[in-house]
């Protein structure tokens, strides 16, 4: 069967076939990869590089809601000597973004290597907003009578207010 008069006509390739057909495979490929790769990202878990998960009964947890809370007798009296703001009933956020957690990883990082370890490595944190400061911890364990850890409260330009911790 021929096509109509005037019709427009397909022009072969060099393997014979149409170059419409040709690119109309390689758009179904690109598509076809494209919805893959939106699949794959929708389905991926929330985990980030730099930002560590709660773990079971966040002690973290419970230090931002001292902090918030200003009948709290531990934390009025950081307060009063460390001249932290009180900012009662505080939204106390974990947070998840990437770069907020990278941020609070390196100034965790400078920290430590200024006063710990010169060759400590920058490391996933735990970041909690509390109004506008940060808690910051890097997880290490709080068990133990060997346990080393360290918790930095950050203000809002990254600037230590507190620092606490054991084994220090």
């Amino acid at each position: 069967m021929r096509p109509p008069r005037g019709a427009p006509q397909l022009k072969r390739g060099p393997l014979g076939r149409g170059h419409a057909m040709a690119w109309g495979r390689l758009l179904l490929l690109v598509l076809c990869v494209a919805e893959l790769s939106v699949r794959a990202e929708a389905q991926a878990p929330s985990t980030t590089h730099w930002c560590a998960e709660a773990r079971p009964e966040e002690p973290l947890l419970r230090d931002a809601q001292g902090l918030a809370n200003p009948d709290d007798a531990g934390w009025a009296t950081s307060r009063a000597v460390f001249d932290i703001p009180l900012i009662p009933n505080a939204k106390i956020d974990v947070i998840r973004d990437e770069g907020l957690c990278r941020r609070s990883a390196v100034a965790y990082g400078d920290h430590m290597r200024s006063v710990a370890d010169e060759r400590w490595t920058d490391k996933p944190v735990l970041v909690l907003r509390v109004g506008d400061m940060y808690l910051v911890d890097d997880q290490r364990s709080r068990k133990g009578v060997d346990a080393y850890w360290t918790v930095l409260l950050f203000s809002k330009d990254w600037k230590v207010l507190y620092e606490y911790g054991g084994g220090s």
